[in-house]
């Protein structure tokens, strides 16, 4: 997703720690071939937007962690 001119370019770090009680909640904009994924509540949460390109380049890439993971450290339970 290439950013649009009227947002601003800045820079920031975000760390957000997954558990097992982490709520992920998509929505789609089919027409825009986008979508917001929002991870964690009401409370504190984090959204993802993403263009399907974007999209599929990130669980490529969360795929291929697991993997090595996996590897190194021996397969575990799902």
């Amino acid at each position: 997703m290439t950013r649009p001119a009227h947002l601003p370019a800045v820079v920031m770090t975000t760390s957000v720690h997954l558990f097992s009680s982490t709520s992920f909640t998509p929505r789609l904009y089919p027409a825009d071939r986008r979508a917001t994924v929002r991870l964690g509540s009401r409370d504190v949460d984090v959204t993802l937007y993403a263009d399907r390109a974007d999209l599929a380049r990130l669980r490529d890439l969360l795929a291929e962690v697991v993997d090595q993971l996996d590897a190194a450290s021996g397969p575990t339970a799902a």
